[in-house]
């Protein structure tokens, strides 16, 4: 089981294990399954290393959240070496300090402006 429940940065009402969702432990084995496409397991070591000296943004709503959420404690699995902070104009940020990779995350409703 790769799901990490203790993960501090899930937001509470969406960690299906700590609430006890009744249907949780079968939500955590739904898999993306594109056809035709050989899709390897994610590796969070090989992402740390191929994505050393970098920053990457997340920018949008919940969704965005939760991917940059899931992001995070996948990589805090194999990585302690953590900074976590909150950055001019993001919500908040962290930094795997041994691999100089940044990820962070703003909310916004929209990206772009609609009407007058």
């Amino acid at each position: 089981d790769r799901y990490d429940s203790s993960c501090k940065e899930i937001f509470k009402g969406w960690n299906c294990i700590l609430n006890n969702k009744s249907n949780g432990r079968d939500i955590i084995k739904w898999r993306w399954k594109p056809r035709n496409c050989d899709l390897p397991p994610f590796d969070p070591l090989q992402f740390l290393h191929t994505y050393r000296d970098t920053n990457i943004g997340f920018i949008g709503d919940s969704l965005n959240r939760n991917m940059f959420v899931s992001l995070f404690c996948t990589l805090k699995r194999v990585s302690n070496d953590v900074k976590k902070w909150r950055p001019a104009g993001a919500d908040r940020g962290f930094t795997f300090l041994h691999y100089n990779l940044t990820i962070a995350y703003r909310r916004t409703n929209l990206l772009a402006r609609y009407g007058r």
